[in-house]
């Protein structure tokens, strides 16, 4: 039986956080914020399986590169306590094998998120033991998988609205209070 498990927290400077850092840290990458000119190496993090930046239509092809992205969200925003992004993590259900289980991620973000004119850094993190086994344990012993399944298989991902639809989207699910600016790709959201 699947394990229900979703959460959404906002990525925010007031809380010490960077888009680029978040961004590098959930797709084990290494990128560069420009704005503080400091590389995030995350490149030895093992168990991200799947990885990917979905834009909406009408958004700049040159989104789709993550450093691209994550240092332009953070460019667009000068508050020091500026929210950078929502995070959205969820459970894949054990029963599906890794390739279903990244179409259902990917299905779920394109039809939840980037249908309503949001950009997606989606990361699927499938947890890969030592000899590379990706059985029901994920790699771990049974018993530390079967006390918390739902760490074992999850996507992750940073939301960042783009255009005026994911904006009103935005308010009426309740992300933003009020929106303005001329910019579509970086709206003012107070």
């Amino acid at each position: 039986m699947a394990i229900y498990h979703f959460s959404a927290k906002v990525i925010s400077r007031a809380s010490g956080s960077s888009a680029v850092a978040s961004a590098a840290y959930r797709s084990a990458s290494r990128l560069h914020d420009e704005r503080i000119d400091r590389d995030h190496d995350f490149s030895n993090k093992t168990g991200v399986v799947h990885s990917e930046v979905m834009l909406p239509d009408g958004a700049a092809e040159q989104l789709g590169d993550r450093s691209t992205l994550w240092n332009a969200v953070e460019a667009g925003e000068v508050r020091c306590d500026a929210q950078l992004a929502r995070e959205i993590e969820f459970a894949i259900p054990r029963e599906l094998d890794q390739a279903d289980g990244i179409a259902l991620a990917r299905e779920f973000v394109a039809e939840e998120f980037v249908a309503r004119g949001m950009i997606a850094d989606l990361n699927v993190h499938w947890d890969i033991g030592a000899d590379g086994d990706t059985s029901a344990a994920g790699g771990r012993s049974r018993s530390a998988a079967e006390r918390n399944p739902s760490r074992s298989r999850r996507a992750c991902g940073s939301l960042h609205p783009v255009g005026d639809a994911a904006v009103q989207h935005a308010q009426e699910i309740g992300f933003v209070d009020a929106v303005g600016g001329d910019d579509p790709i970086h709206p003012d959201i107070i």
